[in-house]
């Protein structure tokens, strides 16, 4: 059994005058702003073979977890979107935002 998996950390921090730019701009990732939504939200797929997920969820693992931490995160997260395409061969990848309160959040 071949499992391909791939994830994509990128970590971007700005702060403004002792203020976030998550907080001083947006608490909402807006659509179709991942790279695959597009496609996850149209449902792309073939029947019982591949699917997309979408999930708006906080409390959701990250995508790219090199300790495998199993505990719920509170962290300090503003907004996150998770989109995972989960094939029958078997396979998946995914892409994953998470923005932050703050910096130190981060």
């Amino acid at each position: 059994m071949i499992k391909k998996t791939m994830a994509v950390a990128l970590v971007i921090g700005s702060t403004l005058a002792g203020t976030s730019a998550v907080h001083a701009t947006a608490t909402k990732i807006p659509k179709n702003f991942l790279l695959t939504e597009r496609a996850a939200a149209e449902g792309s797929v073939v029947e019982d073979e591949e699917w997309w997920k979408i999930s708006d969820s906080l409390s959701r693992q990250l995508a790219f977890n090199p300790c495998r931490s199993k505990r719920k995160s509170r962290d300090g997260r503003a907004a996150m979107r998770t989109i995972t395409h989960l094939t029958s061969a078997p396979s998946s990848a995914g892409e994953q935002l998470v923005l932050y309160r703050n910096a130190r959040a981060a």
